[in-house]
């Protein structure tokens, strides 16, 4: 009989910490890294080890999403992989979402904007804020990604003839150029002309 008992408390007492293991891993604030590229690019395994180095040592489940549209830049993948993603960020229900680069606001954040329960993070945006709705969002927060466009036209001025104060923005049709290009737009490179 002292041996069932035993065997039995042991048994509890398994079975409490298994379930107590499982609350607490449930109970965990969820965080969903989404980039718009894939970690082949450096620029996302930089962003990685910096997320990695702050959470480090905190109790937090995270998963990591990379929508590769570098790779893949027609609109009917970036489509069907920003529902996808949607799709998996609902189901799993995250507290924070991070998202890394343009791509991930048009094809995801946008639509968990002032969701009570997601708080949204971003960061290597190179449109501006209202363009994905950040700007009125009360979930949303972040860092946008901007050339020093100010060091550029001293260093132009400086360079150019006087009568020669032209300058010209050369890219390719990706849209992370055709965000550059807007912002380029609407800097004033007065007494340059653009």
């Amino acid at each position: 009989m002292k041996i069932q008992i035993e065997k039995l408390l042991a048994f509890v007492f398994v079975s409490l910490f298994v379930i107590f293991l499982i609350a607490y891993n449930l109970n965990k604030p969820r965080i969903f890294v989404l980039h718009s590229y894939d970690t082949d690019y450096s620029w996302v395994t930089d962003i990685n080890e910096g997320i990695d180095r702050v959470l480090k040592n905190r109790a937090y489940n995270i998963r990591y999403f990379f929508m590769n549209t570098k790779r893949n830049p027609g609109e009917d993948y970036k489509q069907r992989t920003g529902e996808s993603v949607v799709k998996m960020i609902r189901e799993w229900n995250p507290d924070i979402l991070i998202t890394v680069d343009d791509d991930a606001q048009k094809y995801a954040a946008r639509y968990f904007l002032d969701d009570p329960k997601i708080k949204i993070i971003y960061t290597g945006v190179n449109a501006f804020p209202e363009d994905y709705g950040f700007d009125k969002a009360g979930n949303a927060t972040g860092i946008l990604e901007r050339l020093p466009f100010e060091a550029f036209k001293e260093v132009f001025v400086q360079m150019l003839p006087p009568d020669k104060h032209k300058v010209m923005h050369i890219a390719d049709s990706s849209s992370t150029s055709v965000f550059i290009q807007h912002e380029v737009e609407a800097y004033d490179w007065s007494p340059l002309v653009l």
